[in-house]
């Protein structure tokens, strides 16, 4: 989140992107979506904006931020998984 937030432009304190942090995975764990999808990237951006990061600034970052942590990941599930189909068959 800290990289993102630096190629956004923006240094904030690092106690209030932790602060940011916890409370977009408190937020992930409503059961509504899976992953907490549209809960996190609300609240992380809400409380980025709260921390003082503009609210342009704080959108970017959290979007890239959740590119790399939520949407890559699954991405290379989907090799992954052929991958063992074709070798435990």
């Amino acid at each position: 989140m800290l990289a993102a937030l630096a190629g956004a432009g923006q240094h904030p304190r690092v106690s209030l992107v932790l602060l940011a942090y916890v409370a977009a995975n408190v937020l992930a764990m409503i059961p509504i979506t899976p992953g907490g999808l549209g809960f996190v990237e609300a609240g992380l951006t809400g409380t980025l904006a709260l921390a003082g990061v503009p609210a342009a600034a704080a959108a970017v970052s959290t979007l890239a931020y959740r590119l790399v942590s939520f949407w890559l990941p699954l991405a290379a599930g989907a090799p992954a998984w052929v991958a063992y189909r074709v070798r435990y068959r």
